[in-house]
């Protein structure tokens, strides 16, 4: 299971710390990491022009257009974005593709809940985990 989730994040996000982490410890090597390797070293690995957004920036975004709208509950919007850009580091223009992630998203799904248990049953039954123990 773990080399799935490495060849994911190298493959899908162009992330390689796993791999780089699994080669530096002693654990066994699999037959699709050996050949994953391969490809990278051969240059059989092609990567799309633009690089896809990595999940933490999805989270980063997420974190930004809720800080927004705490802020925004006892001031105008357009101040609570710049305290919000302020807060995070970041500019004011990230703040609004935050908002607008969030807004889409919601169009989408309904009402964004932070509650991360219920997000966690939720995907459970998407991928049709159950906690039973076999």
């Amino acid at each position: 299971m773990k080399a799935l989730w490495v060849i994911a994040r190298a493959k899908l996000e162009r992330d390689f710390a796993p791999l780089i982490a699994l080669l530096r410890s002693d654990a066994l090597i699999t037959a699709e990491i050996r050949e994953l390797l391969a490809d990278i070293l051969e240059g059989k690995l092609k990567f799309p022009a633009n690089r896809p957004a990595r999940v933490r920036t999805h989270q980063d975004h997420l974190l930004m257009a809720l800080r927004v709208r705490q802020l925004a509950s006892d001031r105008p919007t357009k101040a609570a974005r710049a305290d919000a850009a302020k807060e995070f580091g970041v500019t004011e223009r990230t703040i609004k593709t935050a908002a607008r992630e969030l807004k889409e998203y919601e169009k989408r799904f309904g009402p964004y809940d932070p509650d991360p248990l219920r997000e966690l049953n939720e995907l459970k039954r998407a991928f049709g985990i159950t906690d039973e123990k076999k």
